[in-house]
């Protein structure tokens, strides 16, 4: 086999395949950019859905503690775009509140409905933007933290509630918030409207068993919302980078090298002797096989398979 037809054939195979390794990326990064469309409008689409049913309702339990508790919480309002669950924190040390979980409660709702209106007034969802993941993250723990001060830690709000109203205990049914005025019948609606449960579960804002009911709700339905925040800022480009340097060194080992072989001794390989000629061509056959295989393997790694 003469060394010159070799080397020229090499280096024509090698530019054929990498162009349509070239043309199969394209597609696939086409695919990628396609899902990463459609998995956005998801989480715009889920965004507005929690936002339009809990940024109004979110200043409705705030005002109803507030209340009830005659106004000694919150303790102190920070501004919207200072708090966050770190000075929430700080707040409660600095000042010592006579009923501590409860503001705190208060300090965590009032953390959710800044960061919902944060987003919604400053992030250009429309256009494809997603928030800061530690905006979603803040709304995460504060839930959390609510979550186990109502219902599930070893004091809850209704124990600082029964110390508020003197009463030896209270039960979570008992239709304390009744007597608020008519400002909290917009969380009536609410229940109205969202909360699809056993009318015996709850009176519909007027007691303590509405709020666990409603917070239970909220995170039902942000773990949603979470989950369809995590899927669209996953599609990463570190596979197309990677395969796209690849594809450059192939390029230089199985095109540029055969060509600057047959230009440097097109006539000079009788200098070689067959065996060592045979030797080189045997080590680069191996090599850019071996090359092929391993970008072919990140090639097929890149295919959206959850398309």
């Amino acid at each position: 086999m003469s060394p010159a037809w070799f080397f020229s054939t090499m280096s024509q195979a090698m530019a054929t395949i990498i162009g349509f390794i070239i043309s199969l990326l394209a597609v696939l990064q086409q695919l990628r950019y396609d899902r990463k469309k459609r998995r956005i409008d998801e989480f715009k689409t889920n965004f507005i859905q929690f936002n339009q049913k809990y940024s109004n309702s979110t200043g409705e339990v705030m005002q109803l503690l507030k209340d009830f508790f005659h106004g000694s919480i919150p303790t102190e309002v920070p501004k919207p775009d200072r708090i966050d669950g770190n000075f929430i924190e700080n707040i409660l040390e600095e000042n010592p509140s006579e009923y501590p979980i409860t503001n705190g409660v208060w300090l965590h709702i009032y953390n959710i409905n800044s960061k919902l209106n944060s987003i919604e007034s400053s992030e250009n969802i429309d256009q494809g933007e997603m928030p800061p993941e530690h905006k979603i993250l803040e709304i995460k723990q504060s839930l959390e933290h609510i979550s186990g001060s109502i219902s599930k830690g070893n004091t809850t709000i209704t124990d600082e509630m029964e110390l508020c109203s003197d009463s030896e205990e209270l039960s979570i049914k008992n239709d304390i918030f009744s007597e608020s005025d008519t400002r909290h019948m917009d969380l009536e609606t609410w229940f109205d409207r969202y909360f699809v449960g056993d009318s015996d579960q709850g009176q519909y804002g007027h007691d303590i068993l509405s709020i666990v009911n409603y917070f239970e709700e909220m995170e039902k339905d942000f773990e949603e919302l979470f989950t369809s925040y995590k899927a669209a800022t996953s599609t990463s480009e570190e596979k197309l980078s990677k395969s796209m340097k690849y594809i450059i060194l192939i390029t230089f080992t199985g095109v540029f090298v055969p060509i600057l072989s047959l230009l440097t001794f097109p006539d000079s390989f009788i200098s070689f002797s067959d065996s060592l000629i045979l030797k080189y061509q045997i080590m680069l056959t191996v090599v850019l096989f071996i090359m092929i295989c391993w970008l072919l393997t990140k090639v097929t790694s890149y295919l959206p398979l959850d398309y």
